[in-house]
């Protein structure tokens, strides 16, 4: 199981890596149309999770409506959202 997670995440990173040395050869729409975006909060566990639904909601309403879209200027997009605790800088000291 550990090897198939390290090569998923192996291509994910791949992938992305791939779109930031193109992003400047993309169309503008397409570069204004991505998001890579990285924030950090303090949150509880049900905070988290409550988090954690409402993104997975968005997502699965896009893919649900847009999965099998054909037609001009339609690209396959990967969507990618992780929520996950840090570790806890006081308990580190």
């Amino acid at each position: 199981m550990q090897l198939v997670m390290s090569e998923f995440f192996r291509q994910r990173n791949e992938q992305l890596m791939d779109f930031i040395s193109r992003a400047e050869s993309e169309k503008e729409e397409w570069r204004e149309g991505s998001l890579i975006s990285t924030a950090s909060t303090r949150l509880t566990p049900a905070q988290s999770q409550e988090l954690s639904m409402k993104i997975m909601a968005i997502i699965d309403e896009t893919v649900d409506a847009y999965r099998d879209q054909t037609g001009d200027d339609v690209r396959p997009i990967t969507i990618r959202a992780d929520v996950f605790p840090l570790p806890d800088l006081e308990e580190e000291s």
